[in-house]
This record gives C-alpha cells, sequence and structure tokens, in this order.
C-alpha cells in the first residue's frame, strides 16, 4: 500500500516535470525558427501544456486530502509540485513577453539561453527518474549539481546580454522590452535551481 502511494506521488512529480520540459523545448524551438506571425499559434500551445499541469496538480491535492499515510511529508509534495509548476510558469511568461512585446526580430543571446533552459529541464527529468530512490541513488546529487551549473551559465550570458544591451542600443523602450526578455528567460533556470533545492532539502529531511 505505502509503495504504491509512493510510486503515485514520484510518478506525478515526473508527469509534471514533463510539462514543463515540452514548455522549454516549446521555447526552444520557437528560438531556433523564430517567426512573429507564429506566437499566436504558441501561445495555444502553451496553454494546453499549462491546464494539463494544473488539472495534475488539482488531482494531487484531492488525492492528498483524503491519504492518510503519505510517503513524504504533505507540505513537501506540495512544494515540489508547485515548485515544477513554478518553472512552467516562468517559460510561459518568457514565451508570453515575446507576443505582449510584440518582438519581430530575436537577438543572439535568447537562443543560447533558450538552450540552457531545456538542458536545466532535461536534468530535472532524471532528477525525478531517481526520486523514488532517492535513499539509494549514486547519481542524484550530481544532478543537482548539474541544475546548479547551468544556471550559473544562464546568469552569465543574461549579464553580458544586458550589457551589451545597454552599450549598443540608443532607444530607451526597446532597452526596457528586452530587457524584461533576457530577465524572464533568466528567471526560467532560476526556478530550476529553487526547484532542485526544494528536492534537496526534502532528502535531507526525510534521510
Amino acid at each position: 500500500m505505502v509503495r504504491k502511494q509512493t510510486d503515485d506521488y514520484f510518478d506525478t512529480f515526473v508527469v509534471l516535470m514533463e510539462y514543463s520540459y515540452q514548455t522549454a523545448s516549446l521555447l526552444n524551438d520557437m528560438m531556433n525558427g523564430f517567426s512573429a506571425d507564429l506566437l499566436q499559434e504558441k501561445l495555444q500551445k502553451l496553454n494546453e501544456l499549462e491546464i494539463r499541469t494544473q488539472a495534475t496538480r488539482s488531482k494531487t491535492v484531492q488525492k492528498l486530502m483524503k491519504e492518510f499515510i503519505t510517503p513524504i511529508e504533505r507540505e513537501d509534495i506540495i512544494l515540489i509540485a508547485d515548485s515544477i509548476g513554478n518553472i512552467q510558469d516562468a517559460i510561459g511568461n518568457a514565451i508570453k513577453q515575446l507576443y505582449m512585446l510584440n518582438i519581430r526580430k530575436l537577438k543572439g543571446s535568447c537562443k543560447k539561453m533558450a538552450q540552457i533552459i531545456l538542458e536545466c529541464c532535461n536534468l530535472l527529468k532524471e532528477v525525478f527518474a531517481e526520486l523514488s530512490k532517492y535513499k539509494k541513488s549514486k547519481v542524484l546529487y550530481d544532478l543537482i549539481i548539474n541544475v546548479n551549473y547551468f544556471k550559473k551559465e544562464n546568469e552569465k550570458i543574461f549579464i553580458e546580454a544586458v550589457r551589451n544591451l545597454y552599450i549598443n542600443t540608443k532607444n530607451v523602450m526597446e532597452i526596457s522590452s528586452w530587457y524584461e526578455i533576457y530577465n524572464s528567460l533568466k528567471t526560467c533556470c532560476d526556478e530550476c535551481q529553487k526547484t532542485a533545492k526544494a528536492i534537496e532539502y526534502m532528502v535531507l529531511k526525510n534521510s
């Protein structure tokens, strides 16, 4: 019984992370084949992924309300589930920024940052695949360390991109718009790191 419950919750994390990964893949595809005319279509795909995520989270909450015994504390289950949702929200916000600010042409750093976001999400997929055996896993902490590494790499690109923006751009509105976009891309990896830290905290507390 307990083992089945454990599988259920850890499987839910895997499903939620898959939705965030698919959202990161959507962003990465947008950046590599950017077309302003396709942004509305991409927003529709984003909306579909967000609906799936919310439905999965709602089922998890309902399940928690009915169960007396859980494999880890209820607060940790919700914290981790919501942290995964925050990753998707951050990536979705980056996609929405491109649409709202009516971006017609990308700047070079966007592609690099989107690729790193995808890599972070892929690493977290591996983390969640390992999480059900967190007490015995030999690779879990290495994966978490790699998430932190890519977060720092993304931040380096952000710093240089913003610096170049202020050096090479004279139009104040353009500076403001691109700062918002770069910052939204930086936030995606920040949220990935927060999820990695939430997992690390849960593992330490339950080991």
